[in-house]
């Protein structure tokens, strides 16, 4: 993958994208909670989400909403697929770097300790993780911090 595609994935993903870590109940035979990364980037032009396919792998969904004359595209990855594709778009990535980084360290996390029985600790360590990436997700933008004249609020 070149560079400049990568650029262009993560400049997408940095503003049509949500990071996000989900949890899934314990089943039958699993005694713990699934903490999964997941990477989504939602449109209605279905080119993009096609080439972020083309790049990563995935799913894409399209879902018929009332509101649009058009069907809303979702592309998806989940697992180590999602932290591989965060690995590279993250030098690239502006707004959700801290997400990205913090999806990988869960990713990490889970392929050093494996799928059997997870100690509590660990259990606590990947919910302290899902809680951040929601932080970071609702924490309101500081443009105090950016030295643009022309800046409205």
């Amino acid at each position: 993958m070149g560079i400049t595609a990568l650029a262009w994935a993560a400049g997408f993903v940095d503003g049509e994208g949500c990071i996000s870590i989900t949890v899934r109940k314990p089943r039958r035979a699993q005694r713990t909670p699934q903490y999964t990364a997941q990477l989504g980037v939602f449109n209605l032009d279905p080119a993009p989400l096609v080439k972020l396919h083309q790049m990563f792998g995935g799913t894409i969904y399209f879902r018929s909403r009332v509101s649009h004359l058009r069907a809303v595209g979702e592309w998806r990855i989940k697992g180590k697929n999602a932290a591989w594709a965060l690995e590279q778009l993250r030098p690239f990535l502006i707004v959700k770097r801290e997400q990205a980084a913090l999806a990988i360290h869960l990713h990490a996390i889970k392929r050093i300790t494996g799928r059997a029985g997870l100690p509590i600790g660990l259990l606590q360590e990947f919910a302290r993780i899902r809680e951040q990436v929601t932080t970071l997700k609702h924490q309101p933008y500081d443009l105090s911090a950016f030295a643009v004249s022309n800046v409205v609020n």
